[in-house]
This record gives structure tokens, sequence and C-alpha cells, in this order.
């Protein structure tokens, strides 16, 4: 990948999605003929393995602009979360990148609505000192924070900066 020529990336993108489908696909439908014998293998979390293979590919297809067929995926994979992982991160992460998908679209009240949706997920979390939790809270931060760039609302930036920056202090990490 390092080596690959900027000018190429959109051909190492769609190849990645291309197999991305294909392994998805190929293990949908083995999973559907040999369910059976395949699900009692409990070493292997069926149903979280292909929700992780349909968020990949949910952002690989994000990163190519096309944003209709990510959002079903990331929709599809929060009506699953009852019946897969339960964790309020990864569903905060999935509404975050839903409100994404909007943004790109500038349907800006939704994609805040989601992003505010994602949050609200994390603060009902009981462990306020879950690193992955903090992490997802800045990547939100950021995002609404480009949406609000893009509409020209500095106050709701600056409204912003001082808590991102404290949680930044607390829980960032220097690399």
């Amino acid at each position: 990948i390092g080596l690959t020529p900027y000018w190429d990336w959109e051909g190492f993108i769609s190849e990645a999605i291309n197999f991305t489908r294909k392994v998805l696909n190929r293990a949908e439908n083995q999973l559907e003929t040999e369910g059976m014998f395949l699900r009692q293998d409990k070493s292997i979390n069926w149903s979280e393995d292909l929700n992780e293979l349909r968020e990949n590919l949910a952002n690989w297809l994000m990163l190519t602009g096309h944003n209709e067929e990510a959002l079903n995926l990331f929709q599809s994979l929060l009506l699953s979360f009852s019946t897969s992982k339960n964790n309020p991160v990864w569903q905060a992460s999935l509404f975050r990148k839903s409100g994404n998908t909007w943004l790109s679209r500038r349907d800006y009240a939704l994609a805040l609505s989601l992003y505010e949706q994602a949050e609200g997920l994390l603060a009902s979390m009981e462990d306020s000192s879950n690193p992955s939790r903090w992490e997802e809270w800045l990547n939100i931060q950021i995002e609404k924070m480009s949406l609000y760039y893009e509409i020209n609302n500095l106050p709701a930036i600056e409204e912003i900066l001082p808590e991102t920056k404290r949680i930044l202090d607390q829980f960032g990490t220097a690399r």
C-alpha cells in the first residue's frame, strides 16, 4: 500500500470493495447453506464477523462517494444491533458514520441529529474511563465541528472546543 502512487488509490479502493463484497457474499451464502453446522462451532461468532465485514464495506463505499449504499449498510447494522455486538461505542460509531453520509449530502439537520444520538449513547455508558468511549466521543466532536464549519457557525465550534480540549487533555496520549 505504501508504494501505491496516489493516483492509483481509486483503483485500490475499488478492488477492496469488490473483494469485500465477494467475501461477504461467500460467507453469507455458506452460512445460509451450512448454517446449522457452522453455528455449532462456538469459536466463531458469525453475526459479529459478518457485521464487521459489512461495516468495512460501508467504510470503503463512503470513501468512494457511494453514500446511499453505505448508509443502507450502516442502517442495517444498527437494526441488527440487538442481535450482535452489544456495544454502545460501536453503535455510536455507526450513528456517527451514518451522520457522515448525510453530511456529504448537505443534510445538516439529519447529520447533527445522528451525531447527537451517538453522543447520547456514549453518555449513557456507566464506565466513564473507557478509552474507546472517549475516542469515539472525540470523533463525533470532530464531525460536528466539520458540520458547523460547513454552515459557517463559528459560535457552535467555539462552544464545543473547551470540552473537547478538556477530554483530549484527560484521555489523549502523545504519539
